[in-house]
């Protein structure tokens, strides 16, 4: 009797534990403000986010984001703010600084996979061992940085404007049969 009773609890307890997905609003807003979301309510650290909208960012985080080509991500006004990623950060769409604002810190544990525009303070690899790397557009920050130690893995040819600079330290950054360019 008790063994059936523990079947359906242990059949639905993944789905409880799992992240869940927060997708924001076309028309965005404000990342602590639940009208921002679908959902009707803010993420979590361990939400999976989709932004579709422009979305405005204190300091945040999050399991995996994807920045959809519709979707911006941008610091609040006068204050530089940071992301950590504790998953995968995907972008189709914008990362940017807003007017007169000091820049986003992006800092992913998982992989990086940016197909759209990166235009921020910094691009921080923060997980341990081997973080990948794609890239089909130019980027433009501050500075790309792993921190703790591992290895940054390209998956892609990557280009970086004049002013990024590629900080590691006793790192890796193993660009296999791709190129890293300076533009």
């Amino acid at each position: 009797m008790e063994r059936r009773a523990l079947l359906p609890i242990l059949i639905f307890l993944p789905l409880l534990l799992s992240a869940q997905t927060f997708t924001s609003k076309p028309t965005g807003g404000h990342w602590n403000t639940a009208s921002t979301w679908v959902e009707g309510s803010v993420p979590t650290e361990n939400s999976n986010v989709v932004i579709n909208g422009l979305v405005v960012v204190s300091n945040q985080t999050c399991n995996n984001l994807t920045i959809n080509s519709s979707g911006i991500i941008e610091d609040e006004p006068l204050a530089g703010r940071t992301i950590t990623v504790k998953g995968n950060f995907i972008n189709y769409g914008i990362v940017r600084i807003g007017a007169g604002n000091a820049g986003v810190d992006i800092y992913v544990q998982g992989s990086v996979q940016n197909y759209g525009t990166l235009v921020q303070k910094h691009l921080r690899f923060s997980g341990t061992g081997t973080q990948q790397f794609t890239s089909t557009k130019k980027i433009s920050c501050i500075s790309i940085d792993k921190l703790p130690s591992g290895t940054i893995q390209a998956m892609s040819d990557i280009e970086i404007d004049s002013i990024t600079t590629v900080n590691l330290d006793s790192d890796i950054l193993d660009m296999g049969n791709y190129k890293l360019t300076k533009l």
